[in-house]
């Protein structure tokens, strides 16, 4: 056994020499070449916060878009560049990053530097990702925030979302003066809400009109966009915010897309700053769907300077459109420490902008065609000619898949292309007449517009805590706010013991409004009056006391813009008042002009309904009023049967109370 494990010692001793003379003989042969300088100056995989020489060259600038105001700089594989950082160009320009997607990041710029040039060299920086930084791009109006100015300037723009084990529960209703978002899709401090809706519904006045409810409370409020706004084709008045609530914005009035999702941006990381002082912040932002054209670039540039996706597996931009958005909608959160940040997101989800199905094909100069005007009419379902696109149509990595489509026998058409996502960019390409002359014809395609603002909507709508939805058919009709009650919600409490963002005394007296109001809808159509008309007695006065109490309902729920907001006990007598059938309208139900809306309830009659209920039951009042909303104790039943005969008894409030 000894003389083996020497024989084994040996071998590998000779083995290790044996190597040791190989690897003397390759250096020997192998040409000696100079050291090269590493492209990035920092050895580690994430960008140093130091702040680096100037020779140093990370990377180069692809891609500026003059429309968006972004650039798009290749950095070196492998460096992870964090958003908020700085971006400076050898020839003086500077931008902020926004976000990075494997190599290529994307900044915003700043228009009051030098303008990049494509491929010139740039220099990161990110030991400067604060709010002061950015200062000089933003004006910041409105009340004074109650907070250090170094304290505020040094607020971390981007921040990472709050670590789990910082995080409290949302327990405390953040009370926005509306009976049907306080009593049907209640918003708690701490919670993030997405209002959604086209574009010509009132978002913003809807925020507004909640930042205005928080006057005279501790609750710092930061607007994210001008002081006021007007809903865009809706004809409604401008809601002006109040002299408590802060503004920042863009300090240039034509800011680029770019610099307003900065703004935003700030305005968060400065709720974010209060927030871990100990305060309750609430920050309304104006337009989240301004990310829409940032995106829209940047999928161009991702198409070019990337490589192609496998074939059979097209390149979905979700997960990416996803983590970009989750910088902006994810940064609310209650602390164990104290304070919390709520976000109002307002974003435009406008009908699906998909390609038109059919092409018109006008002739230049009104040729005629058989003595008439032509009108011919090109079929979504024709063949795309590449060949007749100008350059830029399609980018190179759409080129390359509608090449493999055409290799495999599949014909391009627009409606094939709009399927797979591929849209020609184009306002227009030249075509020949149908009978092959020199008619000069012109294919005129109408641009397809962009779908990102809906997918940023549906996006944002996953990643918060709740959603508004505005129905500009309820808008139309008069209501306000024109919430749809069947496709809003909070997700807050939802199951869950402990977390709640509904105040007890509304959760009460609300049970059971949303499906009633919601099952209502059939009952006042068109077919539910004929059904109702033709059914008997007894259903008939079913459907009267159904009609009854939506009405009442509705006349509670609509609050007209420039209505003073309403606190806990405004909310909680109203809605008991039209539970009870205080409230009721009477109407013919032998008629099928039933009213599918009322009024709200005059100021008068509320005004009245309070001073009833002091009067009748004074310790209740006193403990909606005064109590926070989170503790005070329901409506009991006893009060509730004392109040509701006080309230019919009093011929003042009854000739207060509209009937149908």
């Amino acid at each position: 056994a000894r003389r083996s494990a020497g024989t084994y010692n040996g071998e590998r001793a000779n083995a290790r020499s044996k190597d040791c003379m190989l690897s003397a003989r390759m250096a020997v042969l192998r040409p000696v070449r100079p050291a090269m300088a590493p492209l990035c100056s920092q050895p580690c995989r994430a960008l140093s916060t130091a702040k680096a020489p100037s020779r140093t060259v990370e990377g180069v600038v692809s891609r500026t878009f003059a429309r968006t105001g972004l650039m798009v700089v290749t950095a070196p594989i492998g460096l992870q560049v964090p958003a908020g950082a700085w971006v400076r160009t050898e020839g003086g320009g500077d931008g902020i990053v926004i976000g990075q997607h494997m190599h290529l990041v994307f900044a915003a710029l700043n228009s009051q530097s030098a303008q990049p040039v494509k491929g010139e060299a740039v220099r990161l920086e990110a030991g400067s990702r604060s709010v002061g930084s950015l200062m000089r791009l933003l004006r910041v109006e409105g009340a004074p925030l109650p907070i250090e100015n170094s304290a505020l300037e040094s607020a971390v723009l981007f921040a990472e979302p709050v670590p789990q084990s910082a995080l409290a529960r949302i327990s405390r209703p953040l009370l926005t003066g509306l009976t049907a978002l306080d009593a049907l899709t209640p918003l708690g401090f701490g919670q993030s809400m997405v209002l959604v809706g086209p574009s010509s519904t009132d978002k913003q006045g809807l925020a507004r009109r909640i930042l205005n409810a928080q006057a005279g409370t501790a609750t710092v409020c930061i607007q994210a966009g001008p002081a006021s706004s007007a809903s865009p084709g809706s004809g409604s008045e401008a809601t002006l915010v109040g002299p408590h609530v802060t503004t920042v914005q863009p300090a240039d009035a034509v800011a680029s897309p770019a610099v307003r999702a900065l703004s935003i941006a700030a305005a968060i990381s400065m709720g974010g700053a209060l927030r871990a002082a100990g305060r309750d912040v609430v920050v309304s932002v104006d337009a989240l769907s301004v990310l829409a054209p940032l995106w829209d670039e940047l999928l161009s540039a991702f198409g070019d300077l990337l490589p192609p996706a496998p074939a059979g597996n097209a390149l979905s931009d979700d997960a990416q459109l996803r983590q970009f958005l989750s910088r902006f909608v994810q940064q609310s959160a209650p602390l164990q420490s104290g304070g919390s940040l709520s976000l109002l997101l307002s974003v435009d989800t406008d009908a699906s902008d998909e390609l038109p199905v059919a092409l018109k094909l006008g002739v230049e100069n009104s040729s005629k065609v058989g003595g008439g005007a032509s009108s011919n009419v090109l079929k979504a379902s024709e063949l795309l000619d590449l060949t007749k696109l100008p350059a830029g149509a399609l980018s190179k990595q759409e080129t390359l898949r509608v090449e493999a489509l055409i290799a495999r026998g599949v014909a391009p058409t627009f409606e094939t292309l709009a399927k797979l996502g591929i849209r020609p960019r184009v306002a227009s390409v030249p075509a020949t007449s149908e009978k092959g002359g020199k008619g000069g014809g012109m294919l005129t395609l109408q641009k397809p517009r962009s779908t990102t603002a809906q997918r940023i909507g549906e996006h944002s709508i996953s990643l918060g805590d709740g959603h508004l939805t505005l129905d500009p058919a309820l808008e139309a009709a008069g209501m306000s706010p024109a919430v749809s009650l069947s496709s809003s919600l909070s997700r807050i409490g939802a199951g869950t013991e402990g977390i709640t963002s509904a105040a007890p005394a509304l959760r009460t007296v609300a049970a059971g409004l949303r499906f009633e109001m919601v099952s209502a809808l059939d009952t006042l159509s068109d077919e539910g009056v004929r059904i109702r008309q033709s059914a008997n007695a007894a259903t008939q006065a079913v459907d009267a006391l159904q009609a009854q109490r939506v009405a009442a309902y509705s006349s509670v729920l609509c609050q007209p813009a420039g209505s003073l907001p309403r606190n806990l006990a405004e909310h909680v007598l109203l809605l008991l008042a039209a539970g009870q059938g205080v409230l009721d309208a009477k109407f013919d139900l032998s008629k099928s002009d039933i009213p599918k809306k009322t009024g709200p309830v005059p100021p008068a009659a509320l005004v009245r309904l309070v001073a009833v209920a002091r009067e009748c039951a004074p310790e209740l009042v006193r403990r909606l009023e005064q109590e926070e909303p989170a503790v005070a104790a329901p409506v009991g039943a006893a009060e509730a049967e004392a109040l509701c005969n006080a309230w019919r008894a009093d011929a003042a409030l009854r000739g207060l109370l509209p009937m149908a």
